[in-house]
C-alpha cells in the first residue's frame, strides 16, 4: 500500500535520512543535505551506541552500506571535572551544578550528561577515522541513488489541500508529512502561532584546539569529560583535535591550556526544558528539535520511526 502513496520529510539530517532509510516511500526536501554534519571539525561526541534497534539497522543494512566485516563495538569512557578532578561517576550536587550552568534551571532530565552513564558501548567501522559522519555520508549517497532526496526547502504547506510548495516553486500533493526540522521553523512555515510551550534554548560555543600533555594523558582514558570548573562545559577527544563547549563566548586564543585553532559560535541549540511532540496538526514529528526532547539520538530514531509507519500503514 505503500507504494501508492505520497510521503515525504522535510529534512536530511540525522532523523530524515533514517526515516528513509529504513522506508523508500519517502522522499526528503532539503537544499542541504547532512547541514552540520559536513564541519571540518566534530562539534561534540558524536557515538553510534548499541541498543537492540541499532543492533538490528545494522544487521539489516551493514552490507548495503558497504560495512561488511568492518563493524566492531567499543567503549566510550565519560569523565566529570568538579575542582579540577575528573571522576567517573557524576554526583548529585554535579548534576545539580551542571543543570545550572548549561540551562539555568537546578532540575535536570534524565538525559543530561549522557542519560547518566559513564561508558557508552556504540559502533566503530575499522578503518573510518569519524564513524559517524561516515555512516550518514553512506546513508545520504544511497537514499540519493534511489531517488529519495528532493534538492529544495520547503517554503509553503497548504494543510486544507494537502500540498507542499518547495524552493523551485514545485508544488507536490501528499498523504503523509514527516518533519525533523525545529517545530518553531515548522509553525512559521505553516503560518501558525507557536503554542504557549518553553522552546526556550541556550547557546552554544565550540573551540577546536591542539592537544596539551594534560589532555592528552586524560584522552588515553576518557573520550569526553563534562565539567562544572568554568573554562568549558564538556571537552571531546577526536585523533588530531580537542572541541571544547562553553555557554559563555571564549576571547581569548588558549583554552584549559590548548591552543585554539578554530571556533564556531552562537549555536542556539541547547534545549533547557524538553517537551514530546509526536505532531502538529496530522504531520508528524521526528528528531530532537522537531519533538523538542532532549533524549532523541540516533539509537532511539528506529523505535520512534517504526510507531509512525505503523500508524501510516496499520
Amino acid at each position: 500500500i505503500g507504494e501508492y502513496m505520497n510521503n515525504y520529510v522535510i529534512g536530511a539530517g540525522v532523523a530524515g535520512l533514517t526515516l528513509a532509510m529504513y522506508d523508500t516511500n519517502f522522499k526528503i526536501f532539503d537544499d542541504n543535505p547532512l547541514g552540520l554534519l559536513k564541519n571540518k571539525y566534530t562539534l561534540g561526541p558524536r557515538l553510534l551506541q548499541y541498543n537492540k534497534w541499532t543492533r538490528e539497522f545494522f544487521f539489516m543494512y551493514e552490507e548495503l552500506l558497504g560495512f561488511l566485516g568492518k563493524v566492531r563495538i567499543n567503549t566510550a569512557q565519560i569523565g566529570f571535572s568538579e575542582n579540577h578532578f575528573i571522576a567517573d561517576d557524576a554526583s548529585e550536587g554535579f548534576k545539580k551544578k551542571y543543570s545550572k550552568i548549561t540551562r539555568n534551571r537546578e532540575d535536570y532530565e534524565h538525559s543530561f550528561l549522557s542519560a547518566g552513564k559513564n561508558s557508552i558501548d556504540h559502533f566503530i567501522f575499522d578503518g573510518c577515522e569519524d564513524n559517524y559522519i561516515e555512516l550518514f555520508k553512506r546513508m545520504e549517497r544511497l537514499i540519493r541513488s534511489r531517488g529519495q532526496i528532493i534538492d529544495a526547502k520547503v517554503q509553503n504547506i497548504n494543510l486544507n489541500k494537502k500540498t507542499i510548495v518547495d524552493s523551485n516553486n514545485v508544488k507536490y500533493d501528499y498523504d503523509n508529512l514527516v518533519s525533523t526540522i525545529p517545530v518553531t521553523i515548522l509553525f512559521s512555515i505553516l503560518g501558525k502561532e507557536i503554542p504557549h510551550l518553553d522552546f526556550s534554548t541556550n547557546k552554544k560555543h565550540f573551540y577546536i584546539a591542539e592537544y596539551n600533555s594534560i589532555n592528552e594523558q586524560t584522552s588515553k582514558k576518557y573520550a569526553y569529560v563534562y565539567s562544572v570548573d568554568g573554562k568549558y562545559t564538556r571537552k571531546t577527544f577526536f585523533k588530531d583535535y580537542i572541541t571544547f563547549e562553553t555557554v559563555e563566548h571564549h576571547d581569548a586564543a588558549i583554552i584549559d591550556g590548548c591552543k585554539i585553532i578554530d571556533a564556531k559560535e552562537n549555536f542556539p541549540i541547547q534545549i533547557t526544558k524538553s517537551h514530546n511532540i509526536q505532531d502538529v496538526n496530522e504531520i508528524y514529528m521526528l528528531g530532537r528539535l522537531a519533538q523538542w526532547r532532549h533524549d532523541i539520538r540516533f539509537d532511539t530514531l528506529p523505535e520512534i520511526i517504526t510507531k509512525i509507519r505503523e500508524h501510516i500503514y496499520g
